[in-house]
């Protein structure tokens, strides 16, 4: 069994905080970063997979840990990058 553990960072360059998920080496393996002036969350993975359920408690966490954005803004309402569509055959 693979444990990992989080850690939140300020990124003053990027004016973002960061979670960051590391492995038992140290390693960061995936990073969930708010973005205060644009109001994003974007995610990073830098491992070859990561099982759903384990994605979905990383940003679960973050979530918690990250908070709001600065000026109060829930994260559930960040902004998306309207350069990325999702469609689904489905609908």
């Amino acid at each position: 069994m693979m444990n990992f553990t989080t850690q939140v960072a300020n990124d003053v360059s990027n004016d973002s905080l960061l979670l960051e998920v590391l492995n038992e080496a140290g390693d960061c393996v995936a990073v969930v970063e708010r973005f205060d002036t644009d109001k994003v969350l974007k995610f990073q993975l830098f491992a070859d997979s990561m099982d759903v359920a384990c994605v979905e408690e990383i940003l679960s966490i973050a979530q918690k840990e990250l908070h709001a954005f600065e000026d109060g803004t829930p994260l559930n309402e960040a902004k998306r990058d309207s350069r990325l569509t999702i469609d689904s055959n489905g609908n």
